[in-house]
Order: C-alpha cells, then sequence, then structure tokens
C-alpha cells in the first residue's frame, strides 16, 4: 500500500472516531439542554407574566398556535386565564432576536424578556436591558410600538436601531399573534399542555 493511502487510512480512521465521540456527547447532553431550555423559558414565562404577585396556585399550560409557542398561567382552583406570554421574533443586526411577551387578557404588555440573540456586546446586545425593555409595558396592538426613528413611541438604543427594531416588530408579531387567537388562548381547553403546576 502507498504512502498516500495510509495516510488517507488514518485520517478517515481519525475522523469517524472523532465523528462517533461527538455523536455520543450530542446524545448525552441533548436531555439536558432541553430541559435547561425549558427551565429558563419558563422562568422567563413566569417574569414577563409578573407571577410572583399571585397568592394562588398556578399552573403554565403551552401550546404552539401559528407555530409560535404560546403559554398561559392559570389558576389552579378557579380555570382562570392569569396571563399569558407569546414568543415573538425579530431580525437583528447579527441573526434572528427572540422575544417572549407577556399580554394581559385586555392585550396590555405585561413585560418582554429577550430569550435569544447574537447582536454585538455593548452595542445591539443591550436590547436586553431594562430601562429598554420597559418601554413595551402597558403598550397593546394599535399603539405605535415602533423606535421613534420609524414613527414610533420607542426609544432606539444608541448605536444599535436595527436590534431595538428588531425588538418591536417582535413585540408587534406577538401582539398580532395573541388578538388572532385570542379565542383559542383564552377560553381554549383542548391541546394545551401542562408545563408547570
Amino acid at each position: 500500500m502507498s504512502e498516500a493511502k495510509k495516510l488517507i487510512l488514518v485520517l478517515a480512521t481519525i475522523c469517524f472516531v472523532a465523528a462517533l465521540g461527538l455523536a455520543q456527547v450530542h446524545q448525552l447532553t441533548e436531555e439536558r439542554i432541553a430541559a435547561a431550555r425549558l427551565e429558563f423559558e419558563l422562568r422567563a414565562v413566569r417574569e414577563v407574566i409578573a407571577l410572583d404577585h399571585v397568592d394562588i396556585p398556578v399552573i403554565i399550560e403551552r401550546k404552539e398556535l401559528a407555530g409560535v409557542p404560546v403559554y398561559r398561567a392559570v389558576g389552579d382552583i378557579e380555570p382562570v386565564v392569569l396571563g399569558v406570554a407569546v414568543v415573538g421574533y425579530g431580525r437583528g443586526f447579527a441573526g434572528p432576536v427572540e422575544i417572549i411577551v407577556g399580554i394581559d387578557s385586555k392585550g396590555v404588555i405585561t413585560g418582554i424578556e429577550i430569550l435569544s440573540h447574537r447582536e454585538t456586546p455593548g452595542l445591539g446586545a443591550r436590547i436586553t436591558e431594562n430601562f429598554f425593555l420597559n418601554e413595551f409595558k402597558g403598550k397593546q396592538l394599535g399603539d405605535e410600538i415602533k423606535i421613534k426613528r420609524d414613527g414610533g413611541e420607542i426609544d432606539a438604543i444608541t448605536g444599535a436601531t436595527v436590534s431595538a427594531r428588531a425588538v418591536s416588530e417582535g413585540v408587534e408579531a406577538a401582539l398580532t399573534l395573541f388578538f388572532s387567537e385570542k379565542n383559542e388562548i383564552l377560553q381554549g381547553e383542548t391541546e394545551w399542555q401542562v408545563m408547570e403546576e
């Protein structure tokens, strides 16, 4: 066997073993990563719905509507929807921005959190700061939920206009979905998956 064929065989064997090792690591960590992501999302749901002020037992349920995750907090004793959290997406400077928007039964924003982004640290990443996120609280569909540069009421972040615009797009998308599926979200009883009791 020639020297080149031996090198190719050795390289192919190393690549195969490395790929097998990576597949094993992926298989071992996949469930832990999914569980951590779910806990992170549930923590964000509790935060944007403001469940820390609720004195009754609450069940958090999840359902995908139009391909978008929607969560609702329902009273355990009396099944009344206490709040809703809808995931929204915007296109940021460095990639997609995933947002979760807390909405009360009247359609008013109770809070928002950024679930994921790839924006530039120190600039676009400032979309995660409370001074910016709090600008959306109390807004509802019909309000100008755009940055001021686009004719809205939201102050953009200096040097991060695209990132701020992505958040406002995601918030508007979440509100639009809430209102288009409001009856199912507030009154629907089928196919909601219990996530936390």
